[in-house]
């Protein structure tokens, strides 16, 4: 087959989109290869057409454990062989399925990074036969990107025992230095490079200084039609936004992290079908999220970087239609950014001090715990210690960045069951045991494959099934489990924290990872700020941040809107003719230019150039002189 046909028979598209198909190809010509495809560019397709033509097993390293999840139960439902793996799962279950993974049961398998560094991994690799392995969201290689992991640098590790694997980094926002910074890291040879160009033709991006951002934030949902995100920094935001807008008669609902399974999947069903118009969402809300009509993203706080900007606001006009980008601020916001900064890298003393308690709160003893997994309470951490949530987190995430931990996201993890013994053992245990025949009857019609694999299983339709209450049932399956029949995971929504390293006596930033961290942080806060107070082209900026430079600018932003007003007025092309011939053979500072005239006004010179410049006809070398642009 061809990855063409590949593609209608699985996901019943007729084309691929834009780069994807030069990435699929590199892949099957077996080079490592880098991919840029900014949001909504269609980056799973890059690994997931290649994994189904190629010989072997497809490992997809990915961070985030929701997306995994949700990637995976996307593949089974077209009928494509699919696991995923992460940090905090059972030595058991991850033993059947390394074993399931060496027969070849598998075309893709989805892993979190900080499973790579297990050894028991490592050493079924080597007896497995793997075509590639792709690295999602792979700028979290790089401490010079924006969320820098370091279990990522583990990857590149895969080639000391297997020279032959070849990588498809994939990314939806880097900068040039990150770019160059994931090929070094994973070592990669003559890698084939394809970058989609940020600028999204079909977005208007505006910035607004307000005092008043709730009238604005009414006024613009009143204004648009359909579907549209609003992006705050917390949860309680959420709440008070959402209630804000519903009170005045906007269809509005919100969404975070700390909502059950149940609560977040019936949010954004409702959303995406259109039932509510406005979801207000922390960052949470958003990725993997297959919504192409989404109208208008509007940020009611300050994001912290460019990069998070770019991906929140890219969520807006998939479909490729006009869609609108709103971002407020005032003068509070940049003081809290830049504060906030700050208080997200703690002191090493400090850092200490959240380790030490963590692991007394754990009751971990030195020198054990590695690959240990536990369930965590941040709030009763705090409590029990005495310790500032903002400190504890703050201390927590600079301890996975140092390397010594990993902190899942809150998310639902499913029930899931595994028979132990064979159909035989099976049958003579339900002959001797008749008061549990029943709900071993009613799991094995429920559900298949439940033999060789963890299957996810409901303990309320088992119940339903078996007109029995779901506490029975639970007690019952937790009971054939002590005595070995099966293996049983019980559901939970709760984040837990796995130790990637034994526990020791002193935490020591061998690399210096948190000071680079921090100067990183801050400067993407400085972009961010210098993007909302920026005189050019909103679009440019973005692009240029990314190093894509010499685009023309896009006409649609506020600023491009506010020039294209002052073109209008009778006096403009009067000083782009002074201008253009003042500087025809000669660079001149503005002062000078402005000296040349007469009788024009010098703030109107001023606003006539900075067009010309952002319109790239005019030139603003470093030396600050102006030129033509030949």
């Amino acid at each position: 087959m061809t990855p063409l046909e590949v593609l209608q028979k699985h996901w019943g598209f007729n084309s691929f989109r834009d780069k994807q198909e030069e990435i699929i190809d590199a892949v099957l010509a077996k080079r490592d290869t880098f991919a840029l495809l900014p949001t909504g560019g269609g980056k799973s397709i890059c690994y997931q057409v290649p994994a189904l033509l190629s010989d072997g097993v497809c490992f997809v390293v990915s961070p985030l454990i929701a997306l995994m999840r949700d990637q995976v139960g996307q593949l089974k439902s077209r009928g494509i062989s699919a696991t995923y793996l992460y940090g905090g799962m059972a030595k058991k279950e991850i033993a059947i399925e390394l074993q399931n993974i060496r027969n070849n049961k598998y075309k893709l398998v989805y892993v979190s990074p900080e499973r790579l560094q297990s050894k028991a991994f490592k050493q079924n690799l080597k007896r497995t036969n793997i075509s590639f392995i792709a690295v999602d969201e792979s700028h979290c290689i790089s401490q010079w990107g924006h969320d820098f992991r370091p279990e990522y640098r583990q990857i590149s590790t895969l080639k000391d025992d297997h020279p032959e694997f070849k990588f498809l980094a994939l990314t939806a926002s880097a900068t040039v230095q990150v770019q160059q910074d994931i090929i070094e890291q994973l070592a990669m040879q003559e890698p084939v490079v394809i970058a989609k160009s940020f600028h999204r033709s079909n977005l208007h991006y505006h910035v607004k200084y307000t005092e008043d951002k709730r009238t604005e934030l009414l006024t613009f949902c009143k204004a648009n039609n359909g579907t549209g995100i609003v992006y705050v920094s917390t949860r309680r935001k959420t709440v008070e936004i959402a209630n804000f807008l519903k009170q005045q008669d906007v269809q509005a609902d919100y969404y975070h992290g700390g909502l059950t399974n149940q609560t977040r999947n019936a949010k954004q069903d409702g959303w995406t079908n259109g039932k509510t118009k406005v979801m207000v969402a922390t960052n949470a809300f958003g990725m993997g999220i297959d919504k192409s009509d989404v109208r208008f993203v509007f940020h009611y706080d300050m994001p912290d970087s460019i990069e998070g900007y770019y991906q929140e606001a890219g969520r807006a006009g998939r479909d490729g239609k006009d869609a609108h980008c709103l971002l407020l601020y005032e003068e509070a916001d940049l003081r809290q950014l830049r504060s906030f900064a700050h208080s997200q890298f703690p002191s090493v003393d400090q850092i200490q001090l959240v380790y030490e308690s963590l692991c007394n709160y754990l009751s971990l003893a030195y020198n054990s715990g590695r690959d240990a997994r536990f369930d965590f309470d941040l709030s009763m951490f705090c409590e029990k210690f005495e310790i500032k949530a903002i400190e504890a987190y703050s201390g927590i995430k600079s301890l996975q960045k140092l390397g010594y931990i990993h902190l899942s996201e809150g998310i639902h993890r499913p029930s899931k069951l595994k028979i132990n013994v064979s159909s035989t053992q099976l049958y003579d245990f339900q002959l001797r045991q008749p008061k549990l025949d029943g709900l071993i009857k009613t799991i094995l019609r429920s559900y298949t494959g439940i033999y060789d694999y963890y299957t996810q299983i409901s303990e309320h339709q088992i119940a339903q099934r078996s007109k029995r209450n779901v506490k029975a049932v639970i007690a019952d399956i937790r009971q054939l489990e002590e005595i070995g029949i099966w293996s049983y995971s019980q559901s939970t929504d709760k984040p837990f924290i796995t130790f990637l390293q034994p526990r020791v006596r002193e935490i020591i930033d061998h690399d210096g990872i948190i000071k680079t961290s921090k100067i990183r942080t801050l400067e993407r806060i400085e972009a961010v700020i210098n993007y909302v107070e920026s005189e050019g082209c909103r679009s440019q900026s973005i692009c240029n941040y990314f190093g894509e430079m010499n685009l023309d600018i896009c006409g649609k932003c506020d600023l491009c809107e506010m020039k294209l007003q002052l073109t209008k007025r009778l006096d403009f092309r009067q000083i782009e003719d002074f201008v253009v011939r003042s500087l025809t053979d000669k660079s001149l500072t503005i002062d000078e230019l402005i000296a040349l005239s007469t009788d024009l006004e010098t703030t109107e010179i001023v606003e006539v150039i900075n067009w010309l410049v952002s319109d790239r006809k005019v030139i603003n070398d470093k030396s600050g002189y102006l030129r033509l642009r030949k």
